[in-house]
């Protein structure tokens, strides 16, 4: 077997950052189509819409109207659409509109609690525009600096307008910040997933929150009506970008 080149490892781990730095964007879009999938659901609910449908209608088929109207909204849009749409089930608004046997009503403590998820999402969104809106460049420190660490990254660059005309940011990603974002990313979407399950049903997965992988193994599904369980979760997430 003839002797891999010298430059391998290098070009695997490269590979790897752009395959995690491809992966962000995946984990953000299927974000975004799950709160998108929330709107239509908190729709249907503020008019009283039983999610009922036939059996033999296809998902593309169903709720074509909000389809149509969402489809080319953009994700700060969206993000707008879903606070909104959430507060409409706040006891104030209910009680303004004079719907005092609303199926979903959400008290102080619990709109404390979208506005948490609504912040995470946001900081998802600024993280995503800085990713996908750097200019981006292999970076490769010499092994003699660094000799225990992974010394391939992608340098990110971002222009911006200050008051003495242009300049920028910059920063360094290594793949195991790409690993966190992505962890991160599912963890939100977990959340928004788990807010439309409390707004059909009143309950979250206890298991799916605590993380409890003895409950997950046994694909327990524990339920809680106690909204502070997504708190605490939402805790998990930080999404911050380095530059």
């Amino acid at each position: 077997m003839e002797d891999l080149p010298k430059n391998t490892e290098d070009t695997l781990r490269e590979w790897d950052l752009f395959h995690a730095y491809g992966k962000f964007n995946i984990e953000y879009e299927s974000l975004i189509d799950s709160i998108r999938e929330s709107i239509i659901c908190l729709v249907r609910l503020s008019y009283d819409i039983k999610e009922e449908y036939p059996e033999d209608i296809s998902e593309s088929m169903v709720d074509r109207p909000l389809k149509i109207i969402l489809s080319e909204a953009t994700s700060a849009s969206l993000i707008k659409y879903y606070k909104g749409l959430l507060f409409e089930f706040s006891e104030e608004t209910l009680l303004s509109l004079n719907k005092k046997e609303s199926v979903l009503s959400f008290n102080k403590k619990e709109e404390e609690i979208i506005k948490k998820l609504y912040q995470k999402i946001l900081n998802a969104n600024e993280l995503r525009n800085k990713i996908i809106h750097s200019t981006w460049s292999m970076w490769k420190i010499p092994k003699i600096f660094n000799t225990k660490e992974n010394n391939i990254s992608l340098f990110s660059k971002m222009g911006k307008v200050v008051a003495d005309g242009y300049g920028y940011k910059s920063a360094l990603y290594k793949l195991s910040d790409f690993d966190t974002y992505n962890d991160e990313l599912e963890k939100l979407e977990i959340c928004v997933n788990e807010m439309k399950r409390f707004i059909r049903t009143g309950k979250l997965n206890i298991a799916l929150l605590s993380e409890n992988k003895e409950l997950l193994s046994e694909n327990q599904e524990l339920l809680s009506e106690n909204l502070e369980l997504l708190s605490e979760y939402l805790d998990k997430i930080i999404l911050k970008p380095k530059h």
